[in-house]
C-alpha cells in the first residue's frame, strides 16, 4: 500500500495545485464567493494528498520536529475539501440566499471539529514513534488515550461531507441535460463520494473494535483503497467539468459566428437598438476572450429579441401557415421546424416593414411566441437562447432553404 500511496498521492497533489492556480488567476480578476470555496476545496487538500504519501509524511514530521504532526495536515485538508466543496455546491444548487442561511452551521461544525482534533492531538501520547504514514498512525495509536475520539471526529465530519456532496452532485447533474461533460463530471464526483465512504466506514469500524482488543490490521490497511478510488473519480470528474467549460466556449463561439450574419441583416434598419457595431468579427480578437465572448453573444441575443419586438406587428399568418406546411413537407421536426417558421416570419416582416406606415390589420404579433417558449428555459438563459437563434439563422440565411422560397412569394 505504501508504494501505491507514494505513487498516486503526489501526482494528484500536483494536478490539484495546477487547477487551483488557474482558478486563482480568474479569482483575482473576477472574485466570487463560490469560486473562493472551490479554490479552498481543491487547493488546500493538495497538501493532504502530498503529505499522505508515507515518504513525504516522514519528511514533513522531521522538518517540523513533531512526530506524527503530518496526520493533522492530512485530516484537516480532507475536512477542508468536504467543507469547501459542499459550500460551493450549496451556492450553485440552492442559491446564494440558501448559502448565507446555512453556511454558518457548516462553518461552525468545521471550526469546532478542527479545534477539538488539535486539542486531542496535543493531549494524546503520539510523539513516541513516527508512524508509517496516516494509515500507520491509526494502527499504532488507535488504542492510545484521546486518539480514538480524534479519529472518529475526523471520519464522521468527512462522512457528513461526502453524503452532502453526493446529494448535491446528483441534484445538479439532473439540471444539466444540455451540458453532457458537466453532467458526467458531476456523476463521477458523486460516485467518488460513495467510494469515499468505503474508506470512512472501515476506519470507524477498525477504531471501535480496536478498543475491545482485536487489531484488524487488514481492515485498516486496505481502507485507503477507497480513498484512492474516490480520488481517481474526483480527478476524472473535475477534468470532465473542465472540459465542459471548453465545450461551452466552443459552442458559444460557433453560435456567435452563426448568429452574426442574421444579426447584421435584421438590425440594419434599427440602428438605435445596437450598442456598438465595431465589436466582433470585424475585430475577431475581441471575441476570443471567454468573458468578452459571452458578453458579445448575450448582446446579439438581446438585440435580436429587440428587433423581433419591432417586427412582430408585421407577422403574417399566411406566411406562418405556408412555412409550417413547407417545414412538414421537408421533414423538419421539433426546434428545426419552429425555427423554420420563425425565419419565414422574420424575413417577410422585414421586407414589409415601413417605419412610417401602419402595420396591416391582418397581422398577428403573437405568432411564433408559443414555439419560442418551447425551446427557451424559464427564466431565459444564454445556452437555449443561442441554440434557438442559431437554428433560426440557419434557415434564414440558407439561399436554397424552403423558408426563403416561401417568403420570396409572399
Amino acid at each position: 500500500m505504501g508504494e501505491t500511496e507514494d505513487a498516486v498521492y503526489p501526482v494528484i497533489a500536483v494536478i490539484t495545485w495546477l487547477v487551483t492556480l488557474r482558478m486563482l488567476i480568474t479569482q483575482f480578476k473576477e472574485p466570487t464567493l463560490q469560486r473562493g470555496f472551490l479554490i479552498a476545496a481543491i487547493g488546500i487538500p493538495g497538501f493532504s494528498y502530498w503529505t499522505a504519501a508515507p515518504r513525504n509524511y516522514h519528511w514533513f514530521n522531521d522538518l517540523v520536529g513533531v512526530p506524527n504532526l503530518g496526520v493533522l495536515v492530512v485530516y484537516c485538508g480532507v475536512m477542508t475539501f468536504a467543507y469547501g466543496i459542499v459550500a460551493f455546491l450549496m451556492a450553485v444548487v440552492r442559491g446564494r440566499e440558501y448559502l448565507v442561511r446555512r453556511i454558518w452551521y457548516w462553518t461552525a461544525g468545521y471550526v469546532l471539529a478542527v479545534a477539538v482534533m488539535a486539542v486531542l492531538f496535543v493531549l494524546a501520547p503520539v510523539d513516541v514513534v513516527d508512524a508509517e504514514g496516516s494509515t500507520g498512525f491509526d494502527q499504532m495509536y488507535a488504542a492510545a488515550p484521546y486518539v480514538p475520539w480524534l479519529l472518529i471526529i475526523f471520519q464522521l465530519y468527512f462522512a457528513a461531507g461526502l453524503i452532502a456532496l453526493s446529494g448535491y452532485c446528483w441534484t445538479w447533474s439532473r439540471q444539466l441535460r444540455d451540458r453532457p461533460f458537466m453532467q458526467r463530471g458531476l456523476a463521477f464526483i458523486g460516485v467518488g463520494s460513495a467510494l469515499g465512504l468505503l474508506y470512512v466506514v472501515p476506519k470507524i469500524v477498525y477504531v471501535v473494535i480496536r478498543q475491545s482488543g482485536p487489531d484488524l490490521v487488514a481492515l485498516n490497511t486496505w481502507a485507503p483503497l477507497g480513498a484512492v478510488g474516490a480520488s481517481l473519480c474526483y480527478l476524472v470528474g473535475f477534468s470532465l467539468c473542465a472540459m465542459g467549460w471548453f465545450t461551452e466556449y466552443r459552442e458559444r463561439w460557433s453560435a456567435y459566428q452563426r448568429i452574426h450574419p442574421l444579426w447584421t441583416e435584421l438590425v440594419d434598419p434599427f440602428q438605435g437598438l445596437v450598442l456598438r457595431r465595431n465589436e466582433g468579427p470585424k475585430n475577431p480578437r475581441r471575441a476570443l476572450h471567454p468573458a468578452r465572448l459571452k458578453t458579445l453573444v448575450y448582446r446579439r441575443v438581446v438585440e435580436l429579441r429587440d428587433v423581433r419586438l419591432m417586427l412582430r406587428a408585421w407577422f403574417d399568418p399566411t406566411v406562418a401557415a405556408s412555412a409550417r406546411a413547407e417545414a412538414q413537407a421537408a421533414g423538419l421536426k421539433d426546434m428545426s421546424a419552429d425555427a423554420y417558421v420563425e425565419a419565414a416570419l422574420l424575413r417577410a416582416a422585414l421586407a414589409a416593414h415601413r417605419p412610417e406606415a401602419e402595420p396591416p390589420t391582418t397581422a398577428d404579433p403573437h405568432l411564433g411566441g408559443d414555439a419560442i417558449g418551447r425551446w427557451l428555459s424559464d427564466p431565459p438563459t444564454l445556452g437555449p437562447e443561442t441554440r434557438w437563434w442559431s437554428a433560426v439563422a440557419g434557415h434564414y440565411l440558407a439561399a436554397d432553404a424552403p423558408a426563403a422560397k416561401v417568403t420570396a412569394g409572399a
